[in-house]
């Protein structure tokens, strides 16, 4: 779990086998495009973030499952089914 005010998501890459990544009270998240070079991801959590957060650059990622809690805000949800990117309030 990544806790902090600021947050670049771009260290994360360096965990290559890392399946599930929770991600809270944060107010600026950067570096989601390096999501991408996470082979095995297949969940990712925003929780209390501040945004809008643009999740574009991880449209392509089928076997990514997104959610977002606390009314994170978020960007390109239109890019995603809805069993893709799940929304708690």
């Amino acid at each position: 779990m990544i806790d902090q005010a600021s947050v670049d998501l771009g260290t994360v890459v360096r965990h290559q086998e890392l399946t599930r990544l929770y991600v809270g009270s944060c107010r600026r998240v950067s570096g989601l495009e390096a999501l991408r070079e996470l082979p095995h991801l297949t969940y990712l959590s925003l929780s209390d973030c501040e945004g809008p957060i643009d999740l574009t650059p991880l449209a392509g990622l089928e076997n990514l499952t997104i959610h977002t809690y606390l009314n994170t805000p978020v960007r390109g949800a239109a890019l995603f089914p809805p069993e893709r990117l799940i929304r708690h309030r």
